[in-house]
């Protein structure tokens, strides 16, 4: 990234990630809004955090999580990244089991 970019956007600070990912050869740690993470998919980002963990890195995101953003959370931990809260871990978890009962009781 070049010295003295001023970030005036949420667009100009997901393309700065971006390149942060692109450069980044071991670990990302993100302390993002969850909305900017839902965002951050529309501009292609976790694709690059896949491939930065992929090739042995680690990406982390520290964020707040509720009912509105566990499929968020859910597409985080589907894509290998971390987020480091046990109890997050437990809603997500709860959330994907509630959806495989939910398409169990739909075959029927």
């Amino acid at each position: 990234m070049a010295k003295g970019i001023i970030i005036e956007s949420v667009k100009d600070a997901l393309a700065a990630g971006s390149n942060i990912i692109q450069s980044a050869e071991k670990e990302v740690m993100w302390l993002l809004e969850p909305a900017i993470l839902a965002l951050s998919f529309q501009f292609g980002i976790p694709n690059k955090t896949k491939m930065l963990i992929e090739n042995g890195g680690r990406v982390r995101e520290i964020t707040r999580i509720s009912g509105s953003s566990l499929d968020v959370a859910r597409k985080l931990f589907d894509n290998g990244e971390e987020v480091p809260y046990r109890s997050v871990r437990r809603s997500v978890h709860a959330c994907r089991r509630q959806e495989r009962e939910h398409q169990f009781d739909q075959r029927e």
